[in-house]
């Protein structure tokens, strides 16, 4: 239930007037309070938050988008966070410490607004739930129901309403983003729905298809696209890591690609020799069921790879189908015709990350919970505490009593490592031990007190075969709160020792 004084004062389009950017706007970037996210209430009422992208692009300014619960969510409304950024961020990059020269209302009742930029940037909003029409020195357009025009050095961006749809087009150098109602072609880029293509190095860029089906890209039309490049074309993951070959057609300096509902991030790679081998992922971290793919564009190739870090031969494993790693190692992989090599040594360092327990929403008032985890061929171990998606409040978590066991029977308190890193939510600056723990009328005599949002990691020795803890939501929470704890463990190369034990904390002296 908002009070009425919001929407007529504090998000109205009726009264605001931006004085406070017509003076410091070259000095002073503003943005949302804190409360008032671009999504804060887009569960409520989404047209509010289109409403704050229209005011961002309006005074040059920057949005604020939570990935928690408490606006768009990064994994509830991922593609409402995305169109966020790229209508607000690319036009504040731009504009972002010009000075604001002027800004009109050229509607009675104020719907439609105009902003002037020293760099000679404008944006023209339409606050309207209807299209309008806006002319001014020869520009002639409708823009769309809470549409927008806007441009400014090296960057041309709209959301208008023409041949009965809605479309929008956001382009600049090395970036390209279109929504259509309907099949057509915006800019260089034909289909429906939403699609971006963006330059993430010299040599890679990047597309994001949002709805499945046939794809077309001029590239000739694309801002900064080096046209005449060979290029290939491999599906990649949420974090734009390679995934597998993906097919395409490329004529008339036209791409064609069709996506589909699991396959709708891809990567363009520009110059790639024929005979180099991609390795997909090209390394970092994986699951051990997470499959590693090996291809090269020539035919008539033969691909062969090692696990140990040295150089393929003709004698080395024959890559044949996709397949697992179970610890952490050094892939090269090389292309041969018959028994002599092709190309370059691809190389790739994989760090495998073992899940060794995973729980379910630990909440207040519960006994705690006994846990042992196995340490065998684990040379780092993480552990992560998330809210259990009901919200953060009272999202409290001890580990009472963390152990590690070795194999000669002797123990050593987690407490007493110093961890590799900790992160901590809540403002505590990083892990400590703590006295008396409380979890479900028991109590437990020391620990470590933690919060949703914290991470940390321990480097372990060779010596440590097992993890034994309890974990809880302490008491003082009076029933509150609830995490997911997730631990996970970094697995130590084939053959390898593990990495020297960080040195211990010292203690305080007694008395």
């Amino acid at each position: 239930d908002l009070p009425p004084e919001y929407f007529t004062y504090g998000i109205g389009c009726e009264y605001r007037v931006p004085l406070y950017e017509l003076v410091f706007h070259d000095c002073v970037v503003t943005t949302w309070y804190w409360g008032d996210s671009s999504g804060f209430f887009y569960d409520l009422a989404p047209e509010l938050s289109d409403r704050k992208d229209l005011f961002n692009i309006l005074y040059g300014t920057a949005p604020l988008m939570w990935a928690d619960e408490k606006g768009y969510g990064w994994d509830r409304h991922r593609a409402r966070f995305l169109q966020t950024y790229r209508r607000a961020c690319r036009f504040h990059e731009v504009v972002g410490f010009d000075e604001l020269l002027g800004h009109e209302f050229l509607s009675d009742d104020h719907a439609l607004q105009r902003t002037r930029f020293a760099s000679g940037a404008t944006a023209v909003v339409n606050f309207s739930d209807e299209p309008r029409e806006y002319r001014s020195r020869g520009e002639e357009m409708v823009l769309a129901a809470r549409g927008y025009y806007a441009k400014g050095p090296g960057i041309e961006q709209a959301r208008l309403f023409a041949d009965g749809q809605t479309f929008e087009r956001i382009e600049a150098d090395g970036f390209v983003s279109i929504e259509t109602q309907r099949a057509s072609r915006v800019g260089p880029i034909e289909g429906v729905g939403r699609f971006s293509l963006f330059r993430v190095a010299p040599e890679r860029w990047h597309m994001h298809a949002e709805a499945p089906g046939l794809w077309r890209v001029h590239l000739d039309h694309v801002r900064g696209f080096p046209t005449g490049r060979r290029v290939g074309l491999v599906a990649v993951d949420n974090a734009g890591r390679l995934r597998e070959r993906w097919h395409y057609t490329l004529g008339n300096k036209t791409l064609s690609i069709e996506a589909d509902a699991t396959h709708q991030l891809f990567a363009l790679l520009l110059d790639a020799n024929a005979d180099d081998v991609i390795i997909m992922p090209e390394g970092g971290e994986i699951a051990p069921d997470e499959p590693v793919r090996l291809a090269v564009d020539a035919t008539g190739r033969t691909i062969r790879y090692t696990l140990d870090g040295s150089e393929p031969r003709v004698t080395s494993d024959r890559y044949d189908a996709p397949f697992a790693l179970e610890a952490s190692t050094v892939l090269r992989a090389r292309a041969f015709v018959g028994s002599e090599p092709v190309g370059a040594i691809a190389t790739a360092q994989f760090d495998v990350i073992r899940t060794l327990y995973a729980s379910d929403a630990l909440r207040g008032g519960e006994e705690a919970r006994p846990v042992c985890v196995p340490l065998e061929g684990i040379c780092e171990l993480r552990i992560a505490v998330t809210d259990a998606g009901d919200g953060t409040a009272y999202d409290a978590l001890d580990l009472a009593i963390p152990v590690l066991k070795a194999a000669d029977g002797s123990t050593i308190a987690l407490n007493d490592l110093t961890p590799l890193y900790a992160v901590r939510a809540k403002g505590a600056a990083r892990e400590e031990p703590t006295g008396p723990m409380h979890i479900g009328g028991r109590t437990f005599e020391s620990g470590m007190a933690c919060a949703a949002g914290s991470r940390l990691a321990y480097a372990l020795k060779k010596s440590y075969e097992a993890l034994a803890l309890w974990l809880g939501v302490p008491d003082w929470t009076e029933g509150r709160g609830s995490v997911v704890v997730t631990i996970t463990g970094l697995t130590c190369p084939a053959g390898a020792d593990r990495v020297p034990e960080v040195p211990l904390r010292p203690r305080e002296p007694e008395g």
